[in-house]
């Protein structure tokens, strides 16, 4: 599987040359497009100046689809316990986002700590967020 990667970068000085190791670098690297699955194409992690490194997996069924986004590190990209938070977004078969839900990882798992669930008509709309 042939991912690509993109990297940009912010010179630390005017006279600063590509690669310099002051300069602030992100780089992006994206699933392989080589891929019936939902995920191809799509970004798979963000590595940010500072260490913060987001990543994205992506699920579909026969309702719709889902998209786990985590803030980890590099160092630990899964996250650390007590301060590393995982939202997952749902869409529905009409690519509605009908559930929002964040977790922070702890050290047996995840927990739950809020989460938003709407309703749609048949246009779109927002009709409520269910209880």
């Amino acid at each position: 599987m042939t991912m690509r990667t993109e990297i940009r970068e912010r010179a630390a000085t005017q006279n600063a040359d590509f690669g310099d190791a002051g300069n602030l670098r992100t780089t992006t690297v994206y699933y392989s497009t080589n891929s019936a699955s939902i995920s191809a194409g799509k970004i798979h992690y963000i590595d940010s100046p500072g260490g913060l490194r987001t990543t994205w997996s992506y699920a579909q069924d026969a309702a719709g689809y889902h998209v786990v986004e985590t803030q980890g590190t590099t160092a630990s990209p899964d996250g650390i316990a007590n301060k590393t938070t995982c939202v997952t977004n749902t869409w529905d078969a009409s690519d509605n986002n009908i559930r929002s839900e964040t977790f922070v990882y702890t050290e047996s798992g995840s927990e739950s700590i809020g989460w938003t669930s709407r309703l749609f008509d048949e246009l779109r709309g927002v009709q409520g967020h269910p209880l």
